[in-house]
């Protein structure tokens, strides 16, 4: 039989500190929050934490392999563990009013079903429609247009979006005369050809 274990990240440098353990999964939100609540109840009276963040996490056998490569090579080798994420929570108690109040949670992939019940008791939010026009691309690939709409800033060194070259200097050219010019080979320049 699995066990499940929720911790508090309440220790010395954000250590995680087992508060209670559960013989199965909750059934449904209303009942995971009433066991948050004795959770927080618990966490207030034995180490006066009002807000902290929870993990409840599944105890594995340890006969559970995973292989993961070696450190520095490639080959593999077993590893084992023993606790598994299942939900994680960000919860403030009050202990004026004995309530909870329930700021995030984020769900492991396979309890979809109480991910909703929470959505729609506490967040007010029934089902999740995605918008048929999104608001923002992610990519170039997703909207191929807006590589011809918008000019490129890369394009251009002064991340303008005029066209102009790096070398193209739009000022006055200003010619300046030198005093002494370059002769062919052998010549020489005489004292006389400077201006006094």
């Amino acid at each position: 039989m699995p066990l499940f274990t929720f911790y508090a990240f309440i220790g010395l440098k954000g250590a995680k500190i087992p508060i209670q353990t559960l013989d199965h999964f909750p059934n449904d939100w209303q009942e995971l929050r009433n066991i948050l609540l004795d959770i927080a109840r618990k966490t207030f009276n034995d180490y006066g934490t009002i807000e902290a963040q929870y993990t409840l996490e599944k105890h594995l056998s340890t006969r559970v392999k995973v292989w993961k490569p070696r450190l520095g090579s490639y080959s593999l080798k077993p590893f084992s563990y023993k606790r598994n994420f299942e939900v994680f929570f960000h919860m403030s108690y009050n202990q004026l009013i004995d309530d909870i109040e329930v700021k995030n949670v984020i769900f492991a992939p396979h309890h979809t079903n109480v991910a909703d019940e929470y959505r729609a008791i506490e967040k007010g939010v029934k089902y999740r429609i995605p918008p048929i026009i999104p608001q923002n691309f992610k990519s170039f690939l997703e909207n191929p247009k807006a590589v011809l709409e918008e000019l490129s800033a890369l394009r251009y060194p002064d991340y303008s979006k005029a066209p102009r070259s790096k070398y193209d200097k739009q000022t006055e050219k200003h010619y300046l005369t030198h005093l002494r010019t370059y002769l062919p080979w052998g010549e020489k320049v005489k004292e006389s050809d400077y201006p006094q």
